[in-house]
């Protein structure tokens, strides 16, 4: 809890918040209010700024600051205060391990995920990333493709997820069905930094090159460099 609390996203929400009250305040005029002011502030700030810390981790992860990220996602968990709590705040430390590139660590949490109890579309968020991470570490890959597809009889209306399940296809072998999935992923959802900055183009690349159809592959390619900045594929992408 303690470590939730001295960190510099705390100390922002806090003391930023402290300094307007006590300004506005003798502004005022309230003479001792404005100490008992200041003291309501703090009691209320520590929730506020534990809410913006969680706020903070896809922000930096967009701004490439993978290492801050996972240490407010890890110390989120470590400080969670019921199980159920500490299963969410799991799932965003795999979330950013999967930004970084981590896929093995990434698993390792979503499969002590326990989600039985959550909401529809959070199993399937999970249930999706478990089948990703397999994918990418070619692992159980029949397996994988088996949890995408569930995943999407979750939300058949997720594109992103049709991605999953080109991947997965990709890493069968099974390229025909890959580029169809991949291709309806990106006409559902267009989205240019989903799962992470440069993948879709670059995988997409993957299937067409195997396909033999060169200059497809190469638009693709050209696409992934220009969204490669902060994505764990950008050396691969940069030698293609």
């Amino acid at each position: 809890m303690f470590t939730r609390l001295w960190n510099l996203e705390a100390l922002v929400v806090m003391l930023g918040g402290l300094a307007v009250v006590v300004g506005l305040a003798l502004d005022s005029d309230l003479g001792w209010v404005t100490w008992l002011l200041a003291a309501g502030w703090l009691a209320i700030s520590i929730p506020l700024a534990m809410s913006a810390q969680a706020t903070m981790i896809p922000i930096y992860v967009r701004w490439g600051r993978f290492q801050r990220a996972l240490d407010l996602a890890v110390a989120i968990r470590e400080s969670a205060p019921s199980p159920k709590i500490r299963h969410i705040a799991g799932i965003d430390v795999a979330m950013v391990q999967i930004a970084m590139g981590r896929f093995e660590r990434a698993l390792e949490n979503l499969e002590s995920a326990r989600v039985g109890s959550f909401k529809e579309g959070t199993r399937a968020l999970v249930v999706a990333n478990r089948a990703y991470c397999r994918a990418h570490l070619g692992q159980d890959l029949e397996q994988a493709l088996e949890e995408a597809e569930s995943a999407l009889s979750m939300l058949p209306e997720e594109g992103i997820l049709d991605y999953v399940r080109g991947l997965c296809l990709h890493k069968l072998g099974r390229n025909e069905e890959a580029r169809e999935a991949i291709a309806r992923s990106l006409e559902r959802d267009p989205t240019a930094d989903l799962p992470v900055p440069a993948e879709r183009p670059w995988i997409y690349s993957r299937v067409l090159a195997a396909l033999d159809e060169g200059e497809a592959a190469a638009h693709q390619v050209a696409l992934a460099r220009k969204r490669m900045k902060h994505s764990p594929f950008r050396e691969a992408i940069e030698a293609a």
